[in-house]
């Protein structure tokens, strides 16, 4: 069964402004895009402040993915939208038929983690959810705008799974990364 992954497909590698200030996450994205579930990598945590490259970034790793391993089932979803498909499968009583279907996802990107923020249900779920991934060497993506030691109202044993993968940083953008960006966005918008 195909899913449909919701991802960007503009957002590539190749048109995505390189700088110092992301290389450490650009190299983590292009080991997971050739290498997804790799123990090392997995998950994959990227952080940073609001509007420095997280969505760009893992659409990205996602699209590259897709392309590299057609067969998998890729689905990038933001942590509210997740939080809400729980609650209603759970009110519905079809929480086994929604867990049955991540199932089917290979990689599974959750940006805004920070969301989840004293959500006990949706924690819980995600819980499972990657606990099964791991298991079955299924690739995990995460996105949250601050670090792992600055979120409240986090389940510990959540917090726990996070860090056995690898954690990276986008920073600001030095100027001439802006001004690239800036030039790109200016070209493709006319």
């Amino acid at each position: 069964m195909k899913i449909k992954s919701q991802l960007d497909k503009k957002y590539r590698f190749d048109n995505f402004i390189k700088s110092d200030s992301n290389q450490d996450a650009l190299s983590a994205g292009f080991f997971v895009s050739s290498k997804p579930g790799e123990k090392l990598f997995n998950p994959l945590l990227i952080y940073d402040g609001s509007g420095l490259g997280k969505t760009y970034l893992v659409n990205a790793i996602g699209n590259e993915i897709k392309e590299r391993f057609p067969k998998k089932n890729v689905l990038c979803v933001t942590s509210n939208f997740f939080s809400m498909q729980c609650i209603e499968a759970i009110e519905n009583n079809n929480r086994d038929r929604f867990f049955n279907w991540l199932q089917l996802i290979d990689v599974f990107i959750l940006e805004d983690i920070q969301f989840l923020s004293g959500q006990t249900i949706a924690q819980e779920l995600i819980l499972d959810v990657l606990d099964t991934f791991f298991q079955k060497g299924k690739q995990i993506i995460i996105t949250s705008d601050r670090m792992l030691t600055n979120m409240k109202d986090i389940n510990p044993q959540l917090l726990s799974r996070f860090k056995t993968g690898i954690m990276v940083a986008l920073h600001q953008p030095e100027y001439q990364a802006k001004i690239t960006f800036l030039k790109n966005n200016i070209i493709t918008h006319q």
